[in-house]
Parts: C-alpha cells; structure tokens; sequence
C-alpha cells in the first residue's frame, strides 16, 4: 500500500482502502478464452475435412468454429495486452482517489465528478462483469472493472461518496426550474421527459427497474412509456432518488 505521505501530499487523506489488479481474473480469462480458441479450432478443422470428404455438413461446423474462435481469439488478444497492468491499484482516500495505473498516479476527487456509469455485462456467456465509469468536471474518464480484486467494493464506496454530492447539486438545478439530464431521460418539474416528449408527474404511473432497464409507465395505459438500460444512464441513483420523491409509486 502507499504511504501515508503520498497520499497526505495528494490531499486526499489517509487511506482507507486498497484495490490492486486481480491477477487470478486475469489468468482464469487466459485459459478460459485458450480453451474456447482450441474448441473453435477444433470445429474448423472437423468442418474442412468433413467439406472436403464431400460431407455439406461440414460447413455448420466451419461456421460454429468461426463463431467461437475469433471472439475467443480476440478476447485473449485483449487480456494480453493488459499485461502492463501488473501495478494498477486503486486507492481510497477521505477525499477522493489515488488511482496508479502504467507508472502514472491521478488524483479523483469526490467533488470533481459529475457522472457515474455502471452496469454489469457477460463476456464469452462465462464471466459476469461490474464495470463502472467515472467522469470528472474537467471531462477525464475513468473505468473501474474486473481488471482490479473486489471491484464491486470500490463500486459500492464511489456510489456512496459521490451520490449524495451529485444529488445536492442536481436538487438546486431541478428546484430552479432546469430539467435534468440522465442521459437519455430528464427529470423537470413538468415531468419525465425523453427527446421532445414529456410525461407530467400527475400521469406518471410507475418507474421501475427490472433486469437492468428502467421502465417508465403512464396511467391508464398497459404499454410502457419509454425504457432505458441503467448502463446507459448517468448518474442512476441519483435519478432514483430524484425521482422516488415525484412519482407516484417507483423501485
């Protein structure tokens, strides 16, 4: 772990926590992504000698082969060139991040972001991935995921830290009468709006989220007004929370 005096000379505080990479992931992804590049090699070869002794058959396991060796390959292509990566590690601080990648420390501060992205995807249909992305008011971005132990902890603190500071903000703004962006969403006080349409509170059934999507829904009416995948949506707990205290019945 750093020092106390690296992390004192950055203002960030004594730290509280440590996140370095996860080698184990790195090296399971190796074998997994080699045995799926052996697999579709396997079919390819099956095919082409089953094509060649006249067998049309031969072609499906040409294509399957295809099918999961180029991803395969390109998946441990990936995962090699995230060999410098050997001293990634992630500090938490009282007052934001250390975050040490390539040789290189920068400084996140709790105070500085504006935008918080996070969502969980499938790679090859074998690892479940956290990733999260952080962007600050001078526009640097920052992704957080499985290359680093126990990234869902350093998620959940990011949350924590940040949220209640973007909603304070976000408060004033809808107070004054601006509607808020999230993305493809904005919450004002004439409502729920996406693009050109607004939904107004007193027609606002429900806001819900199921399987990764919010979905929004209109009173009296058994379709969905609008949804949209919480990955794509900046700053979604302070969305929920924004709109948890307008709408009318929302989780």
């Amino acid at each position: 772990m750093a020092s106390n005096t690296e992390s004192g000379a950055n203002g960030l505080g004594t730290p509280i926590a440590e996140y370095g990479r996860n080698v184990g992931r790195h090296a399971l992804g190796l074998i997994v992504s080699g045995m799926i590049i052996l697999m579709g090699a396997g079919m390819v070869y099956g095919g082409l000698e089953t094509i060649t002794s006249g067998d049309s058959n031969g072609l499906q396991f040409l294509i399957m082969g295809l099918i999961y060796g180029v991803p395969g390959a390109l998946w441990f292509i990936s995962i090699l060139r995230k060999r410098g990566l050997r001293g990634l590690r992630v500090l938490v601080c009282p007052e934001g991040l250390s975050y040490v990648r390539r040789g290189r420390t920068e400084i996140i501060l709790w105070d500085d972001v504006v935008a918080v992205w996070q969502g969980i995807t499938r790679v090859q249909h074998t690892f479940t991935v956290r990733s999260c992305k952080v962007q600050l008011d001078d526009g640097r971005k920052y992704t957080f995921n499985n290359a680093l132990r126990n990234v869902g902890g350093l998620i959940t603190t990011i949350q924590q830290e940040v949220t209640p500071r973007i909603l304070a903000r976000v408060s004033d703004a809808y107070d004054a009468g601006e509607t808020v962006a999230f993305g493809k969403l904005g919450v004002g006080k004439a409502g729920i709006s996406r693009g050109n349409r607004t939904l107004p509170w007193d027609q606002v059934k429900r806001v819900t989220v199921d399987k990764g999507e919010i979905t929004v829904r209109r009173q009296g009416s058994l379709l969905k007004w609008t949804s949209v995948p919480v990955a794509e949506t900046p700053n979604f707990f302070v969305f929920a929370s924004l709109v948890g205290s307008k709408a009318p019945d929302s989780g």
